[in-house]
């Protein structure tokens, strides 16, 4: 198992912060989009983990478009349900539903079925919560 993984499933965040850390650096400077992006997907779980939730989005943020490139619609929609966590722990509701809508290409969070709905299933309890629009 990938050691930064491994100190975050123990409890020791600031160690699974600094070796997400070392493994980022080293996908960047060998190119490695696929370990890049689930690097920084791990990296955004740790930043959850701490309460950094503005940390958070940017690492799930910039993991995002790596997995839109490389055409891994499952991926893609882990992002989005790590980033409807985020907005749902920022109470940040305004767009969200829409947002993910457009994302995984249903209209309709109900109707939704699978890997692609599983960011709107994140975010629609958030909806409610809000209150209508």
């Amino acid at each position: 198992m990938w050691p930064p993984r491994l100190a975050f499933e123990g409890g020791d965040l600031v160690t699974a912060l600094a070796l997400g850390e070392q493994s980022l650096e080293i996908a960047r400077e060998v190119d490695d989009p696929h370990t890049r992006h689930r690097v920084l997907t791990q990296l955004g779980h740790i930043a959850r983990g701490r309460g950094e939730w503005l940390a958070a989005r940017d690492y799930y943020e910039e993991a995002l478009p790596i997995r839109r490139e490389l055409g891994e619609p499952v991926d893609v929609a882990v992002s989005l349900a790590c980033l409807g966590h985020v907005a749902r722990a920022l109470h940040e509701y305004e767009d969200g539903p829409g947002a993910l809508r457009r994302e995984s290409g249903t209209g309709d969070p109900a109707g939704a079925s699978g890997p692609r709905s599983q960011p709107l299933s994140t975010i629609s309890p958030a909806r409610s919560r809000a209150g209508p629009r």
